[in-house]
């Protein structure tokens, strides 16, 4: 059964053979390294860096696709997408709401390792 709507905890797990530790040791490395990578999101798109934008972004969606956390997903997606045409409002309005979707993932993941 699903621990949460924000990722797909079975698909996760039948990815990795079922391996429970295996799933604990992902999880703890996208709990250590979400939080990282989005500090460099925020202090590139305050910058309006570009490049650094587009790499950190591309690197939380990787993580987050390792759990096939959809909207994560989408918004890493489109915030690099739209850093890469200059659109830093939609880029700002996306990585606000990114805030909040690996906050609720965050705390989905750390419920299903429990």
């Amino acid at each position: 059964m699903p621990v949460s709507v924000s990722f797909d905890h079975e698909g996760t797990l039948r990815r990795l053979g079922g391996d429970t530790g295996l799933y604990k040791d992902l999880v703890g490395f996208f709990l250590e390294d979400s939080a990282d990578l989005y500090q460099q999101l925020q202090k590139a798109t305050l910058g309006e860096d570009v490049a650094e934008t587009e790499r950190a972004s591309h690197s939380l969606r990787g993580i987050c696709a390792n759990f096939g956390a959809g909207e994560a997903i989408n918004l890493c997606w489109t915030i690099e997408r739209r850093a890469g045409v200059g659109d830093w409002h939609e880029v700002r309005t996306a990585q606000s709401q990114l805030d909040g979707a690996l906050s609720r993932l965050r705390t989905a993941l750390q419920k299903s390792v429990v």
